[in-house]
């Protein structure tokens, strides 16, 4: 099915919302997902793992202490890279040179969240048959046939080295194709940012209350 950009950035937020992430977080997210389409990936497919992992707890937060240097552990089952991702990000725009993430499980929304930062960085995936990723001028390089790979968890490790090879920064004007059941399950994450509409929920989510204290 075709999307818009807008559509894709504002409801990938939403859904990342839906799923417990701080709102912050949740902007990185979309525009990350902005990033996958652009690079001609199935964002969907990407988010829509990303958030089940955070929501079922199969993939979760890091250790702050030893993220500070420069090594993220995940606290338990794998490390999320919703939550993680903007943290490296952040440490890496900051100038810490080298960063390892151990058990990221969604590898590519990492690089995604790196290439929408516009930042120039080297991703390397333990997978020894993986090419390093490379970001630069807000794209990324992995190839069509490594997409499944960087979708794998593993260890990462991203580096501020002077990025291998040179990309051309090309931003699509084209739709943006998503996986119809994918699409589903990421909006249904975006419902839990509504409100219902029942007699309770009037009370007690988006009432003035009972009493007017005016």
């Amino acid at each position: 099915m075709h999307i818009s950009a807008a559509e894709l950035e504002t409801t990938v937020m939403k859904a990342a919302i839906g799923a417990g992430v701080a709102s912050g977080i949740a902007i990185e997210i979309g525009k990350a997902a902005v990033a996958l389409s652009d690079h001609g990936i199935d964002a969907s497919t990407v988010i829509a793992i990303a958030l089940k992992n955070l929501d079922r707890k199969d993939a979760n937060g890091f250790a702050i202490d030893d993220a500070r240097n420069g090594i993220f552990l995940p606290k338990a089952g794998y490390l999320s890279a919703i939550l993680a991702g903007p943290s490296i990000c952040d440490l890496l725009a900051s100038g810490q040179n080298k960063i390892i993430a151990r058990d990221l499980d969604v590898p590519i929304l990492a690089v995604s969240l790196l290439a929408a930062r516009r930042l120039g960085v080297n991703a390397r995936h333990s997978a020894e048959d993986l090419p390093t990723a490379t970001c630069a001028n807000g794209r990324f390089t992995i190839a069509e046939n490594q997409v499944s790979a960087w979708r794998h968890p593993g260890d990462i490790e991203f580096s501020l080295e002077s990025p291998e090879g040179s990309i051309d920064q090309v931003r699509t004007a084209r739709a943006n194709e998503v996986d119809g059941e994918n699409w589903l399950q990421i909006t249904m994450f975006a419902d839990r940012c509504l409100v219902s509409g029942s007699e309770e929920s009037r009370l007690q989510d988006a009432g003035a209350g009972l009493i007017d204290e005016d």
